[in-house]
C-alpha cells in the first residue's frame, strides 16, 4: 500500500460508503465506530501494527471485499484517516469527530454520539496495558468518562434486554445520555478530551 494515500473527498466518499454498506458483515465496524476506534490509536503511545488492529475492525470476520484491489485501497484509506487524525492531534488541534448523525421528528439533524465511543473503547480494551495504568488516575478516567458513558449507554440500547441493561447503569451516565443539556455538553467536550488524552503519552500538560 502507498504511504501517499490522502484521504481527500473522494476517498473519504469510498471509505464511507464501504464502511455502512449493508454487504459488510454485522460485527463489522460502522463509519463512526471506525473513527472512533482510530481516534483511540491515535492516542495510544505504541507503534502498533496493522496486524495488532486490523481484525478487530472487520470483526474477525471477512469484510468481503470485491477483489485484492479493493481490499489495498480500503486499507490504505483506513491508514490515511489515522495519519490524519494523527496530525490534527500532533498539531494541537480539535477534531472533528465523525459523528454519526440522523433527523428527528423536528427534521433537525442530531448528533449520536455512541457509535464513535464504542469505537474508541474496543481499541482502548486492545491496548490495556497502556489505558488501565492511565485511567487508574482521576483526572485521567474524568477525561475519558464521556467517551465511556455514551459507549456504555449505546450498549445498553442494543443488549437483548434493554430495559434492564438500562436499569444496571450508573444514574450519571444515564444522565448524561439522554438529558439534552448534559448531552450536547458532554458531545461538544469529546474532542477537547480527545486531546488532553493525546497529550498525557507525551507527558503534555493538560488544557
Amino acid at each position: 500500500m502507498s504511504k501517499e494515500t490522502v484521504l481527500d473527498e473522494a476517498g473519504a466518499t469510498q471509505l464511507i460508503a464501504f464502511f455502512n454498506s449493508e454487504d459488510r458483515p454485522d460485527e463489522c465496524l460502522m463509519i463512526d465506530e471506525l473513527d472512533g476506534f482510530l481516534t483511540a490509536l491515535a492516542c495510544t503511545p505504541k507503534v502498533l501494527r496493522i496486524t495488532d488492529w486490523i481484525q478487530a475492525v472487520w470483526g474477525d470476520d471477512d469484510p468481503g471485499f470485491a477483489d485484492g484491489e479493493e481490499e489495498q485501497a480500503i486499507v490504505s484509506l483506513i491508514h490515511a484517516l489515522l495519519r490524519e487524525i494523527e496530525g490534527v492531534l500532533e498539531e494541537g488541534n480539535a477534531l472533528e469527530p465523525w459523528w454519526h448523525r440522523e433527523t428527528d421528528e423536528a427534521d433537525e439533524e442530531q448528533i449520536e454520539p455512541g457509535g464513535w465511543c464504542m469505537g474508541f473503547m474496543l481499541a482502548v480494551e486492545l491496548h490495556m496495558d497502556y489505558w488501565a495504568p492511565l485511567l487508574e488516575t482521576e483526572e485521567s478516567a474524568l477525561l475519558i468518562m464521556p467517551i465511556s458513558g455514551f459507549a456504555l449507554y449505546e450498549l445498553s440500547l442494543q443488549h437483548e434486554s434493554g430495559e434492564e441493561a438500562d436499569e444496571e447503569l450508573n444514574a450519571e451516565i444515564t444522565e448524561l445520555a439522554t438529558k439534552p443539556e448534559l448531552r450536547a455538553e458532554a458531545i461538544a467536550s469529546i474532542p477537547y478530551l480527545v486531546q488532553d488524552l493525546y497529550a498525557l503519552q507525551a507527558d503534555e500538560p493538560l488544557h
